[in-house]
């Protein structure tokens, strides 16, 4: 018996997955990697069993399990002159450990300051990709896109080997080892605040292995507020 889940950074999820698989080893976990407009249609047609993601599902169609609150925050390689103007907005990789980084008296930084740099943005249909647009047409800035990728973590990965500017979670931060090669800011909250939360088909057949996945990461989450 297996469980299909959408692989949304594993880093988050390492916890739960493994504690299930110590308790349940003979289960096979298997992870699926798609993009946001590839969840619903998987799910809706029984290709999946469960997903997490941060995008909205109808509720009317989807039971919703909330797993965690989510932000994106601006990766910049240290490489970049623009770092130099943008100091003051600079936030301390320990700040977004703890979460004091998302106190109301940490600035946000004007996007303006890198209108000359290269970005990393997601493909089409990515939540991520969604926000991070939103994020740069309500600062009036329109991105010098070098590349597009399918994941948050190789764009992330690029920006520590000083390839361009990455959008990226806070919990991907909280879940990689410190990179001395980026610098991190805040943005502004109304499109960069959001919930991850797991997914599963209303009126359909849960196996009982789904059942306790998502148990023991709901007890998971709910025990470290992560």
């Amino acid at each position: 018996m297996g469980i299909s889940i959408l692989k949304y950074q594993i880093p988050i999820l390492q916890l739960p997955i493994s504690i299930f698989s110590k308790k349940y080893p003979k289960i096979e976990l298997n992870i699926v990697e798609t993009n946001t407009s590839n969840l619903e249609k998987y799910l809706y047609n029984g290709e999946l069993d469960v997903v997490i993601d941060n995008f909205d599902f109808d509720t009317e169609v989807y039971h919703q399990q909330f797993y965690s609150k989510d932000n994106i925050i601006l990766a910049v390689p240290k490489s970049f002159e623009s770092n130099n103007i943008a100091q003051k907005y600079q936030i301390p990789y320990e700040d977004i450990l703890n979460g004091n980084y998302l106190n109301n008296n940490v600035k946000t930084v004007p996007l303006e300051l890198f209108k000359d740099d290269f970005f990393l943005f997601l493909k089409e249909g990515n939540d991520t990709r969604k926000r991070s647009e939103k994020i740069c047409s309500r600062e009036n800035i329109s991105p010098n896109i070098l590349l597009e990728l399918d994941q948050q973590i190789t764009a992330y990965n690029l920006t520590c080997f000083g390839m361009g500017i990455s959008f990226v979670s806070d919990l991907l931060i909280k879940n990689v080892e410190e990179n001395k090669n980026i610098n991190f800011y805040k943005l502004e909250s109304i499109d960069s605040g959001r919930e991850i939360s797991f997914f599963y088909k209303k009126y359909r057949y849960l196996k009982k292995s789904t059942k306790e996945f998502l148990k023991i990461a709901d007890e998971y989450s709910k025990s470290n507020s992560i």
